[in-house]
């Protein structure tokens, strides 16, 4: 099997066979990394926490638009909101070390800081000081813990059904999703999207994708710290909150009230045919307008 095309991608050890988990996670990422826009790159960033990869896609001298998405999703899940938005931005798509993806972890990410930490050294080696973030399920909560880290790099903050930002997962979701964090398998993970997922129609290449990363060696991230209201609301960065309607995951009213309790300053967003798991892109020309809108009317805050 041929690798996709990008500027850097890591060595594969050996001979691997048809049933190697690692070679069948790269086929489907292959598969989802080709409906990106053209070109698309995937780049290798190297710092102390070490390899990080990132899909990048766009000009090189637009606005930096970075895409940060949920556990097990991989960068490529934001092929829809790249096409949309990679004329406008370069859009850098970022697969967390530890997690499913092509990035290699050299020192294990074990708190909040760590990962905040990684980030920014990312960021810098990109050369990117500031940039807009937008970030879904738990790579949403690490938008939210980097822009309150250090604001003055976050130009816009855009979190699509954010999880452990303004509450906790539903009771239900986590009964379901504990089995497969404890032994993942294959058929877990594509039970748990479809459940979650019900009525919702879902992308047959991600939801393969997803359930062939269960087979790849994964480190669960820290368990995520709420930001509390106090930090919450001093947060002096333009923001958007997408929920997911049929989410399963969050209560979309419950996090609704939650955001005007302890973030009045931000912008509330209800996408109401859609899922957890089915964002970012489903339904993509709805999800794509609204984050289009807004990074339009946050262009200001860019700055130098």
């Amino acid at each position: 099997m041929d690798l996709p095309h990008s500027t850097s991608w890591p060595a594969l050890r050996g001979r691997a066979g048809r049933d190697d988990p690692y070679r069948r996670f790269l086929y489907h990422y292959q598969l989802m990394l080709a409906r990106w826009p053209r070109p698309v790159t995937t780049d290798h960033v190297i710092t102390r926490h070490g390899r990080t990869a990132v899909t990048v896609a766009g000009r090189p001298d637009s606005p930096p638009l970075v895409l940060l998405c949920g556990g097990g999703a991989t960068s490529t899940v934001w092929y829809a909101t790249a096409a949309r938005l990679a004329e406008h931005y370069r859009i850098l798509a970022v697969d967390r070390p530890g997690d499913a993806g092509l990035s290699a972890a050299e020192v294990p990410l074990r708190t909040t800081d760590d990962l905040v930490d990684w980030l920014a050294a990312v960021l810098t080696e990109l050369g990117v000081h500031r940039a807009a973030l937008a970030g879904h399920s738990n790579g949403a909560w690490l938008a939210l813990r980097y822009a309150l880290a250090a604001p003055d790099r976050v130009a816009s903050l855009t979190l699509l059904d954010p999880t452990d930002c303004f509450g906790r997962p539903r009771t239900g979701y986590v009964a379901r999703a504990v089995p497969l964090l404890a032994a993942p398998t294959p058929e877990r993970a594509r039970a748990l999207i479809r459940w979650e997922s019900t009525g919702v129609p879902l992308d047959g290449d991600w939801v393969d994708l997803y359930a062939a990363g269960s087979r790849v060696t994964r480190e669960l991230p820290p368990r995520p710290a709420r930001p509390g209201p106090v930090a919450l609301r001093r947060l002096d960065v333009p923001t958007m909150i997408m929920l997911a309607g049929m989410s399963r995951v969050n209560d979309a009213r419950r996090t609704r009230l939650a955001v005007l309790d302890r973030m009045p300053q931000a912008e509330i967003t209800v996408i109401g045919h859609a899922t957890h798991h089915s964002m970012p892109y489903q339904p993509a020309g709805q999800i794509n307008a609204v984050l289009a809108d807004f990074l339009s009317r946050s262009a200001g805050s860019f700055g130098p």
